[in-house]
């Protein structure tokens, strides 16, 4: 996938250049920058022209004082009308910047607070089984209603009622029996 290709080049770029936490670090930077609803409209509006999108995405670079290989891969992306799986290549980028440094990255989305206790139960366990260093990374997602989803780089495991009553559905069954 292109998001994937963009990403891994980036990773790719600030490990050659001895820059990779700096790198990473203007990644988490710019991943919040363009979470916001007129930066990610200038980014992606047809009525904005790619020079003017080069010069906005430059003031960016020099306002948040992002690294130059940062700087040069958002113009990169702009020149080649990228901008609009931005969000995408930087999700990717982070996952394959943990991945480089040894680390999986896990999100679990729950519709609970588990509270501290017991998020470290379950990024301990998680690690035993995996055999290597986790990142958990916690989201609430009330659609859930209850149980969780836990999301890798290479996997997913859903033991939510959301996803257990969608499976459901998708069976198309008429006649259920009565208990």
């Amino acid at each position: 996938m292109l998001p994937q290709r963009y990403a891994k080049a980036l990773i790719l770029a600030g490990k050659e250049e001895n820059k990779l936490e700096i790198v990473y670090g203007d990644i988490k930077k710019l991943r919040q920058i363009i979470s916001s609803e007129p930066v990610k409209f200038l980014l992606k509006s047809p009525l904005y022209s790619k020079r003017r999108k080069i010069e906005f995405v430059d003031s960016l670079a020099k306002d948040f004082k992002f690294s130059t290989i940062v700087a040069n891969f958002l113009k990169l992306v702009v020149k080649k009308g990228r901008e609009n799986i931005l969000e995408e290549i930087l999700i990717y980028a982070d996952l394959y910047y943990h991945s480089e440094i040894g680390v999986e990255k896990i999100t679990l989305y729950t519709a609970d607070d588990l509270g501290a206790q017991k998020l470290e139960e379950i990024r301990s366990k998680i690690e035993e089984v995996l055999g290597k260093k986790v990142e958990l990374e916690v989201e609430s997602d009330y659609e859930l209603l209850a149980g969780f989803r836990l999301v890798a780089k290479d996997w997913m495991i859903s033991a939510s009622a959301y996803d257990y009553i969608e499976k459901f559905k998708r069976l198309n069954i008429e006649h259920l029996p009565r208990f």
